[in-house]
């Protein structure tokens, strides 16, 4: 199987699997009442908004759910110099270790080049170990840190990038 593009059909489910994803992945990493507030129908409407904008979205669906996305396309903001942004990557627990984040990788590398992005970075939460460990292992180096303040919380993010998403696209 291959994942399939989303569209603003999809934003329900996706809202939703967004929430779960988020309060699997950082279960003890941030506040408890930040994933008790997240709603899966703001993260619909957002995903609805930004698949109508333009924002490449890819999907992999189990016989009954999605069960992983990923997200890019342009920089969000201007603190990093790359010309594409991978924005999302979640792959729900119950669907990990079965190369489901490489194949959603590859997808997204795709979509970059071939909209002439070239390079690219993301962001990570510093405390998410298993993310950074998966995206040097794609080739990616650590090029920034920040701290920010959100939902009444400070969180601390490195940037992982790719010079040439060429390299991504080789190890996904």
């Amino acid at each position: 199987m291959t994942p399939i593009p989303a569209t603003p059909a999809d934003a329900d489910a996706l809202g939703a699997m967004h929430v779960q994803a988020w309060r699997e992945t950082y279960a003890g990493l941030v506040p408890q009442q930040v994933l008790d507030r997240l709603d899966p129908d703001a993260r619909a409407r957002m995903w609805r908004s930004a698949i109508g904008a333009g924002t490449n979205v890819f999907l992999w669906r189990d016989p009954d759910a999605i069960v992983g996305f990923g997200a890019c396309g342009p920089p969000r903001d201007s603190d990093l110099p790359y010309s594409g942004e991978i924005s999302a990557l979640y792959v729900l627990r119950r669907a990990q270790r079965r190369g489901l984040g490489r194949t959603l990788m590859a997808a997204l590398a795709r979509a970059l080049a071939g909209a002439g992005r070239h390079n690219a970075a993301l962001w990570v939460l510093h405390s998410n170990l298993p993310a950074q460990r998966f995206y040097a292992a794609l080739g990616g180096r650590m090029v920034a840190e920040r701290t920010r303040t959100r939902d009444e919380w400070t969180l601390r993010e490195f940037a992982y990038a790719w010079d040439d998403v060429a390299t991504l696209l080789q190890r996904a």
